[in-house]
Order: C-alpha cells, then sequence, then structure tokens
C-alpha cells in the first residue's frame, strides 16, 4: 500500500529502455522516491547517502539490468532452513513502520534459534538513520549480554 501513490514515478525502473534513458539526477530521484516509503518521516531519505553521478551511472544502471535478470531466481528463493543452523548470537531489529512487514520478520525470528527480536517504534527500514541511538542502545545491550556466553 505505501508504494501505490509513488508508482507511476518509478515506472521507469521496470522499463530497462526507459531505465537507461534516464540521467544521473532523475534515477537519484527516482530512487529518493522510493527509499521515502522507508522511512517514518519521508523528510529523512535526506540523510540516506544514494549516490548516483554522472561517474557511476553506468554502474548503476547495469545493477538494474542484473537485478532484473535475477527476479525470477529470487521470487522462488528462501534461506528458510539455512535460518534454523545458525550457531551465532542474533538480534533482529525492525520497526513498527517499515514497509517490510512484520510477520516475515517474525518469521525469521522464529526460524533462527535463540535469536532475539527489538521493535523500534515511530520508525521505519532505516532505524540506524531515524533511530541511531536506540539502534545502538539494543546492539550495545545485546552485545554486552553475550561477551561471556
Amino acid at each position: 500500500k505505501r508504494i501505490e501513490p509513488i508508482q507511476e514515478d518509478i515506472k521507469p525502473l521496470f522499463d530497462a529502455a526507459a531505465f537507461n534513458q534516464l540521467t544521473a539526477k532523475e534515477i537519484l530521484n527516482i530512487y529518493q522516491t522510493i527509499f521515502k516509503v522507508y522511512f517514518y518521516d519521508p523528510k529523512n531519505v535526506a540523510l540516506l547517502n544514494v549516490v548516483v553521478t554522472d561517474a557511476n551511472i553506468l554502474s548503476v544502471k547495469k545493477g538494474s539490468d542484473v537485478r532484473s535478470l535475477m527476479n525470477p531466481y529470487y521470487q522462488n528463493f528462501t534461506l528458510f532452513e539455512a535460518l534454523s543452523h545458525l550457531k551465532v548470537p542474533t538480534l533482529i531489529i525492525h520497526s513498527d513502520t517499515d514497509p517490510i512487514p512484520l510477520w516475515t520478520v517474525e518469521a525469521i525470528h522464529q526460524a533462527i534459534p535463540d535469536a532475539q527480536m527489538r521493535i523500534l517504534t515511530a520508525c521505519g527500514h532505516f532505524a540506524f538513520i531515524e533511530k541511531p541511538s536506540e539502534t545502538f542502545n539494543a546492539i550495545e545491550s545485546f552485545i554486552k549480554n553475550h561477551q561471556n556466553k
């Protein structure tokens, strides 16, 4: 639902010919438009370091082509079986307004033995940008609790 209002703005990403005609500034604007939905406060997209310039535009465009080629592979790809074999302390940090649904994160949490999960409030996908103190405190507490284990 969060992406519906911007679907028209991001259409060129899904049309390789149109995407290859875009300038660096146009591509940057599209990516910033997309990433706005990943923030609780969309103005924080300015804090995300996304760089598309004339110098790197070809690699950005090639990266887009690689993603489109790999999409069929990723549609049926899952790591859940492998997650159940993890033997390291695991902290999952998620946010209450992250566009990635909570149920997916809960499934990952359940798949990893003894994993811990922390849900941050009033925060989007980029918790380290929108809630740096809370993110750091969660990580620091987790590390302290596992240092002597």
